[in-house]
C-alpha cells in the first residue's frame, strides 16, 4: 500500500469513526429528547393500556407503592388491597389498575427505597432514571477503562451503543432495576478481578435485590473457592435481611417466599410467554403451569454446570472474564422471571470480552467463535430496534451467544494460563 493511499484510508476511517459518534450520540439526545417531552407533559403516562387492553402502571409505580407502603404501613407491604388502594392514591384515579395488587419486589429492597417516596411520583421517575443512567455509564466506563483498557474512541462507541439500545430505553421507559443490577455486576466483576473480598461482597448482596439474575453467581463462586467474599456476602445479605425485617416485620421477611408464590400465581397477568428465558419456550407447548415447574427445573439442572465451570478459573484472569460474561447469559436463558429489557445486562458479558468495535476488525478474527460472538455482539443492540424488543429476537441471539462463548472457552487459545494478576490489556483496536 502506497503511502498516498494508505493517507486516504485513515481518511475514510476517520470520517467513518466521526459518522458513527455523531449517529451514536443523536440517536440518543433524540430518545431523551422524546422521554422528556412525554413526562413533562400535562398527563404523563404512568397509566397505559397493556395486551389485553386493560388499564396497567410502569413499573416504576409498581417500585413506588411497595417503598410507599413500606414506609406508611409496612405490615401491609404484600397485602393486596392495600396495594390496589396505594396504587390509586398515588395515581388520583378510581379505576381497576391491572395488576396493581400483584407486586411482590424483595423486601430489603421495599425497606431500602422508602427514602424516595419522600419526593411526589414525577420527581422520583426523574431522579430513579438519572441515576440509572450513571449507574450504567460508571459501570461501563470502569470495566471498559479500568480492566479492559479500552482506548477513548472504542470506550465512548460501546457505552452510547448500549445506553442507546432498545433494551436500555426499555427499561428507563418503564423504571425498572436493571440497570442497577448492571452497575452491581460491574462491581462484582471488579471485585473478583482484583481480590477486593468487601467489594465483591457487598456488590453480590446488593445484586440480590433481583435474585433471579443473581443466583448462580452464588454456585460459580463457591466453585471458584471465593469464602472470604461468601462470608461478606452472607454478612451483608443478612444485615440488609434485619433492617428489612425491622422495617417490614419479621413475618413479611420470613414468608417472602411464600408470598411471591401466590403473587406469581396469576401467570396470564405476567406475560411468561413473552419473557426472554426458556420458560418461555415451554409455555408454547405445554400449560402455563407445567412450563413454570420444567422452567425452574432448569434452573436447578443449571447449578451444578455454573459450579463446574467456575472451577475451571483458576488463575486465569482471560477465563474469568469469559465465564463471567457466560454466566451472565446462562442466568438471562434459565432465570425463571426475564422481560426483554433486561436483555441490557448482555452489554455485561460484551464490555467483558468484545476484542474490537470494528465490524473489519472483528471480520479479521482467527477464532471463528470468537468472531461470532463479536459480530453477534455489535448487531445485538442494531436488531433490537429493526426488529423490536422482543423474545423472538433475544432468545436465539443469547442462545447463540453462549454456544460461541463455551466454543471460545474451550479453544486452544483460552487454554494459554494468565499470570494471577487482574488483567489489564491491550486497548481494543479500532
Amino acid at each position: 500500500m502506497t503511502a498516498e493511499s494508505g493517507t486516504r484510508l485513515q481518511k475514510f476511517k476517520n470520517l467513518a469513526r466521526f459518522g458513527a459518534i455523531t449517529y451514536l450520540i443523536a440517536w440518543i439526545i433524540l430518545q431523551s429528547g422524546l422521554m422528556f417531552i412525554l413526562f413533562l407533559s400535562p398527563n404523563p403516562p404512568f397509566l397505559h393500556k397493556n395486551i389485553f387492553g386493560r388499564k396497567s402502571m410502569l413499573d416504576f409505580v409498581r417500585i413506588y407503592t411497595e417503598a410507599k407502603l413500606a414506609g406508611s404501613n409496612p405490615k401491609l407491604v404484600y397485602d393486596s388491597t392495600a396495594q390496589l388502594i396505594t396504587s390509586q392514591e398515588i395515581l388520583n384515579t378510581n379505576e381497576k389498575i391491572d395488576c396493581a395488587e400483584n407486586n411482590a419486589y424483595t423486601p430489603h429492597m421495599c425497606a431500602l427505597l422508602i427514602p424516595l417516596t419522600n419526593l411526589p411520583l414525577i420527581n422520583a421517575y426523574w431522579l430513579w432514571i438519572g441515576l440509572s443512567v450513571l449507574a450504567g455509564a460508571i459501570g461501563m466506563i470502569a470495566i471498559l477503562k479500568l480492566e479492559r483498557n479500552f482506548d477513548n474512541w472504542s470506550t465512548a462507541v460501546t457505552t452510547l451503543a448500549i445506553l442507546g439500545s432498545i433494551n436500555s430505553m426499555t427499561v428507563l421507559l418503564a423504571g425498572q432495576t436493571t440497570w442497577f443490577i448492571f452497575f452491581f455486576f460491574c462491581l462484582l466483576f471488579i471485585g473478583l478481578n482484583r481480590n477486593k473480598a468487601l467489594l465483591t461482597g457487598a456488590s453480590f448482596a446488593l445484586s440480590t435485590i433481583k435474585p433471579q439474575y443473581s443466583f448462580l453467581f452464588f454456585a460459580g463462586l463457591i466453585g471458584h473457592r471465593r469464602w472470604k467474599e461468601l462470608l461478606c456476602f452472607a454478612g451483608i445479605t443478612a444485615l440488609m435481611l434485619v433492617f428489612a425485617g425491622y422495617v417490614l416485620g419479621w413475618s413479611n421477611v420470613i414468608s417472602y417466599p411464600q408470598i411471591l408464590s401466590q403473587k406469581s400465581a396469576g401467570d396470564e397477568f405476567w406475560y411468561p410467554q413473552k419473557q426472554c428465558n426458556l420458560r418461555a419456550i415451554f409455555c408454547y407447548l405445554m400449560p402455563y403451569e407445567t412450563a413454570y415447574k420444567v422452567g425452574f427445573a432448569c434452573v436447578f439442572l443449571a447449578i451444578p454446570f455454573v459450579w463446574k465451570l467456575w472451577t475451571g478459573i483458576k488463575n486465569n484472569s482471560d477465563r474469568l472474564r469469559w465465564t463471567f460474561a457466560i454466566t451472565v447469559l446462562l442466568a438471562l436463558t434459565f432465570g425463571p422471571h426475564v422481560n426483554p429489557y433486561d436483555c441490557v445486562l448482555v452489554g455485561l458479558a460484551a464490555i467483558l470480552t468484545l476484542p474490537t468495535v470494528s465490524p473489519i476488525e472483528a471480520w479479521s478474527l482467527e477464532s471463528q467463535p470468537l468472531k461470532w460472538w463479536t459480530f453477534m455482539m455489535l448487531c445485538y443492540p442494531s436488531l433490537g430496534w429493526v426488529l423490536g424488543s422482543n423474545n423472538y429476537v433475544f432468545i436465539p441471539l443469547n442462545i447463540g451467544l453462549t454456544i460461541c462463548g463455551f466454543l471460545y472457552l474451550n479453544s486452544m487459545e483460552m487454554q494459554k494460563e494468565k499470570p494471577e494478576a487482574p488483567a489489564h490489556e491491550e486497548p481494543a483496536k479500532e
